[in-house]
């Protein structure tokens, strides 16, 4: 279910092969329809590609809701925009024994020593159950730490999401692995940082 909801309402691209291979099947098929069939199947298809196109940018997933509070994190830190940023963790926020509050200034302290920038996403795999759901996130960014020289680095991070009233929210936050270090908890990473 969740490839057929990708193809219809969340990509582009997939959904665009799909439409090919339809039109590929209609125009195959048509030389067996009868003549009025014919006069219609094609247009049709182009009918239903457009419809398809349409529904797709009208509908948006609860996947494409976590992955749109995802950007806004990930450019609020960036930017170092601390409403930005602070927004998307949930009041629900628990994880390794820190509420929202304390998860924030972690964040916030770490940010007085990191500078991200040019972040990019490889894996954004999101696991919806009702209203949670898990990510795991493979992201690649350029890294200053202290005012040095900026340093490409990847990190795998497992994310936990809960829905508040207000949309998708960060619930928990871990860190897997940097670069090919692996790494357990935020403590631990946070002595990876001066």
């Amino acid at each position: 279910m969740d490839f057929l909801q990708s193809i219809l309402f969340e990509s582009p691209i997939w959904l665009g092969g799909f439409s090919f291979l339809m039109f590929a099947a209609v125009l195959f098929a048509r030389r067996r329809l009868t003549d009025k069939s014919r006069a219609y199947a094609l247009p049709g298809t182009l009918l239903l590609t457009v419809l398809l196109f349409l529904l797709q940018w009208l509908v948006v997933t609860e996947r494409e809701r976590i992955l749109e509070s995802l950007d806004a994190f990930v450019a609020g830190l960036e930017s170092e925009n601390e409403p930005a940023w602070s927004r998307v963790v949930g009041e629900g926020y628990r994880g390794e024994g820190m509420d929202r509050n304390d998860v924030l200034a972690y964040i916030e302290s770490a940010l007085d020593s990191v500078d991200v920038y040019d972040t990019r996403t490889r894996r954004r795999d999101v696991q919806i159950d009702g209203d949670s759901a898990e990510m795991i996130l493979v992201a690649m960014a350029t890294v200053k730490i202290g005012g040095g020289v900026g340093e490409f680095h990847v990190a795998r991070w497992k994310i936990g999401w809960g829905r508040e009233p207000d949309g998708w929210k960060i619930v928990s936050l871990r860190p897997e692995k940097i670069d090919t270090i692996p790494i357990r908890s935020l403590g631990e990473l946070r002595r990876h940082i001066p």
